[in-house]
């Protein structure tokens, strides 16, 4: 005898799920609360999981970040972003006789991220100014080397050097710039641009900038050395 061939009833499948869907509506409208007040908690919760884990989970080296606000840093600090996070490349404290003043230019568009500059009271030092700042994924030796490649980065400069000073090891380089391109017979400036390699691959410039002066005037390559000894010793790595 031959089977007969069934096939569902569509009529009696959709009453089924119109009957299933009422169910689950009249489910809802009697717990409707306890639904909102859970799904409330659920939320609340995956928040404060969210939450802990920005406070309290801080790659090695990198400060503590809570909401997107960087905390922990004092007012010595020079701080840089790497990948979202912010890193204390080194302090520096105020060498003797300078003062902590603004650079006057934005250098970077992060206000989270920390430089420093400071400005000699004194007005007949070799050294008027210094300037600090991290300089992220990029060791000393190389960033002399792209110093001393760029034709345009001063008048007259050395090829590039390295030095211990006050215990750092020291990439470095001496120049020379008119103060005015269109004068070259007025005043110059002489910089010894120093970077010290630091944390996560990176380096910390310090620059210490001569008064403005004519150039047969400007302190040498050895004096800012010098000087450079005691600028050097305010500054203290991770």
């Amino acid at each position: 005898m031959a089977k007969k061939n069934y096939r569902p009833n569509a009529q009696a499948r959709k009453k089924n799920e119109a009957r299933k869907l009422a169910e689950r509506q009249e489910f809802y409208r009697a717990h409707r609360k306890q639904i909102i007040l859970a799904a409330a908690a659920a939320v609340a919760v995956i928040l404060v999981i969210a939450l802990l884990i920005d406070i309290f989970y801080v790659p090695a080296g990198a400060l503590r970040t809570v909401m997107g606000k960087v905390s922990g840093v004092e007012p010595n600090s020079i701080v840089r972003e790497l990948d979202g996070r912010y890193y204390e490349f080194a302090k520096m404290d105020t060498p003797e006789g300078y003062a902590t003043e603004e650079f006057g230019v934005d250098l970077s568009s992060n206000e989270q991220e920390q430089a420093l500059y400071f400005v000699n009271q004194s007005e007949d030092a070799p050294i008027e100014s210094i300037y600090v700042c991290g300089v992220k994924e990029k060791r000393g030796i190389d960033m002399i080397a792209t110093l001393v490649s760029n034709p345009n980065a001063y008048a007259v400069r050395t090829e590039g050097a390295t030095a211990t000073v006050a215990g750092h090891e020291v990439n470095y380089l001496y120049g020379q710039s008119p103060v005015s391109v269109e004068n070259l017979e007025g005043d110059y400036y002489a910089a010894l641009v120093m970077y010290v390699d630091t944390i996560q691959g990176s380096s910390v410039l310090v620059q210490c900038t001569t008064p403005e002066v004519p150039q047969a005037e400007l302190p040498t390559e050895q004096d800012l050395l010098v000087e450079a000894e005691a600028v050097l010793s305010c500054l203290i790595l991770p």
